[in-house]
């Protein structure tokens, strides 16, 4: 899975990844005041589901099945954020995770680290391009996100 910052993204198959050009191949437009996400790794889109993470502590879960598989372009909207937050540099996206149905995930802060487990992601569980749940006080600057069985 492909995203950006700004809170797009889709599903794209490794073999479209490929070019046959020496110069490259452009395949993730990249809208203003965003920058380009470390891809995420989605086993099995029928069944997995994707976690995504704001800067201002919000957390939002939603099927795979719920995002398009494209070759190319912007994508579509995974989690809400308004444009002046991501203007002004208050609202981002800052992790995506995809993980298997009755995984648990780990959030990093800065100092500790929160597991959330399968019941307790019911309250953060929807569909693509809402705003997301907050997380609970002191748990709401996460720098990594990470599924655990």
């Amino acid at each position: 899975m492909l995203g950006t910052t700004g809170g797009y993204g889709f599903l794209a198959m490794m073999k479209e990844l490929q070019t046959k050009n020496r110069t490259g191949k452009s395949l993730l437009s990249v809208p203003h005041n965003s920058v380009v996400m470390v891809p995420c790794r989605i086993m099995n889109p029928e069944t997995d589901w994707v976690a995504v993470v704001t800067l201002q502590g919000r957390l939002l879960a939603f099927p795979a099945a719920e995002i398009p598989v494209l070759n190319k372009g912007k994508g579509n909207k995974l989690i809400q954020i308004s444009g002046d937050d991501l203007a002004n540099g208050t609202d981002r996206v800052v992790a995506i995770a995809g993980f298997p149905p009755g995984a648990s995930l780990k959030l990093y802060g800065p100092k500790r680290f929160l597991t959330l487990s399968s019941a307790d992601l019911d309250g953060y569980r929807a569909t693509r391009g809402r705003r997301g749940n907050l997380l609970p006080r002191g748990f709401q600057r996460i720098e990594k996100l990470e599924w655990i069985a």
